[in-house]
């Protein structure tokens, strides 16, 4: 696993993601796309899933390498995540490009919406 130290930046989460939270992001395989970060659910209702935005920039380029996509990206929790559960999840960001300096990349991952059992977005 590569584990990026020089710059990594985490926005705050919106307060309609639902109550999940999600810190402390890393790159577990940058090449392939994907990324560890850590989620808690601070709500009273089980999170199943969630949908969130990536952006990875480097400081010195006015363009991100991986941008949000126009469509929301979906990610199943497997056994969901009770109220007060924390647990690191793999996320895919899809394709980084090799010209991109591993040593001076941020990552940004932002909880869009989180979704109970039956699909229902939990508005806390």
């Amino acid at each position: 696993m590569l584990k990026i130290t020089a710059v990594l930046l985490l926005l705050a989460v919106p307060a309609n993601a639902g109550g999940l939270t999600v810190k402390d992001c890393v790159f577990r395989d940058a090449a392939n796309g994907w990324i560890n970060c850590t989620f808690t659910n601070e709500t009273k209702t089980p999170v199943a899933m969630f949908t969130f935005e990536t952006t990875i920039s480097e400081n010195d380029r006015k363009v991100p390498w991986v941008s949000p996509s126009p469509r929301p990206t979906y990610q199943p929790i497997s056994g969901g995540l009770e109220p007060m559960e924390t647990a690191t999840l793999s996320l895919n960001f899809g394709f980084l490009d090799k010209r991109a300096d591993l040593e001076n990349l941020a990552i940004d991952v932002v909880v869009t919406g989180a979704f109970d059992v039956n699909g229902l977005e939990i508005t806390n």
